[in-house]
């Protein structure tokens, strides 16, 4: 969709199309819905739009009646929009092309080093724990149960980056979000690898983690899909994260630590 203003001082708003008919919940030919798209900002409509604004709906070469729709404007902020005409041949159909090949790729495998790697460069790396002495909370090293050997942990520096891997050899590189271990000074060890590195924990062995946010800030944080700041929490930057832990021994009302 494009949003142009004739007066040529509105900027800020963007909008969505919809063909799905939510009342019958089936695909129409026709625009059913238009909405604004918060970029998170706190200003979906925009500002400083005049009369003069228009809508226009792109729809490929398959259109053949175009929609018509038109804003609704108060004090320079797009609030809504009304369909006067839902349009038609808005519904594409199927592109007709190759697919996606089956089998032909090998899975990635477990490797310690990362130099195992399956023909698209994928492998599961094995993260390597620094051993970390304990503490009691006097400063004293906190010993086991025989009053000698003294307690340690696991302990990961595991960060979190937004990066490109190809997924399958017909399709292009993918961008995603992951996480990768590292070392002492915040540099990666080896490349950031799809699912991440593995953490092999032991029974009766302690593990630590320090998540390193390191995902772009500013307008380079934002993911790369539209997202409905409508929803809780969407609000917040898009470059956020947070850590926790699924399957361990955790009460039961809680979904993870």
């Amino acid at each position: 969709m494009t949003i142009t203003d004739g007066g040529q001082h509105g900027s800020g708003a963007v909008a969505a199309a919809a063909t799905w008919d939510y009342v019958n919940d089936v695909s129409t030919d026709g625009v059913t819905d238009v909405q604004l798209v918060d970029q998170g900002n706190g200003k979906p409509g925009g500002q400083n739009y005049s009369l003069w604004t228009t809508v226009t709906v792109e729809g490929g070469p398959g259109v053949t009646s175009p929609a018509q729709v038109v804003p609704t404007i108060e004090g320079g902020v797009i609030t809504g929009f009304t369909i006067n005409s839902p349009g038609a041949g808005y519904r594409q159909a199927p592109i007709t092309g190759t697919g996606i090949r089956k089998f032909v790729d090998s899975l990635p495998v477990l490797n310690a080093d990362g130099t195992h790697l399956n023909n698209l460069g994928q492998g599961l790396r094995i993260a390597t724990p620094t051993v970390v002495t304990e503490h009691n909370a006097d400063g004293s090293v906190k010993l086991q149960a025989d009053g000698v050997t003294p307690v340690t942990s696991d302990y990961y520096i595991i960060g979190e980056r937004e990066y490109k891997q190809k997924l399958h050899s017909d399709l292009p590189a993918t961008t995603l979000r992951g996480y990768v271990q590292l070392d002492a000074t915040g540099n990666p060890i080896g490349p950031v690898q799809y699912l991440g590195p593995i953490i092999v924990a032991h029974k009766d062995r302690a593990v630590r983690i320090k998540l390193v946010n390191q995902l772009p800030t500013g307008e380079a944080g934002n993911l790369p899909i539209p997202v409905d700041r409508t929803y809780m929490g969407a609000s917040d930057t898009d470059n956020r994260t947070a850590m926790h832990l699924h399957g361990g021994n955790t009460p039961w009302i809680s979904d993870g630590t």
